[in-house]
């Protein structure tokens, strides 16, 4: 599924391709200076590390399933 752009802000998504390339850095300092939290940058590593770049894209929030909806039959 192609998209354009990355949803997320550039210096973060760098941010992230840094430190999983190996790169050491205070990761607490440096996420301040781009305003997310460490939760979420450690959840976007971990997305980029099994997904690649399309784990960098904003997830759908639509439910998988939906109890109350009526069969077809």
């Amino acid at each position: 599924m192609a998209k354009d752009g990355v949803a997320m802000p550039p210096d973060v998504a760098a941010l992230v391709a840094r430190f999983v390339q190996g790169e050491c850095f205070n990761v607490r300092v440096a996420v301040a200076g781009v305003g997310i939290s460490t939760s979420s940058f450690y959840k976007y590593v971990d997305r980029f590390r099994s997904e690649g770049v399309e784990g960098l894209y904003p997830r759908s929030r639509r439910p998988l399933t939906s109890p109350t909806a009526i069969s077809v039959e």
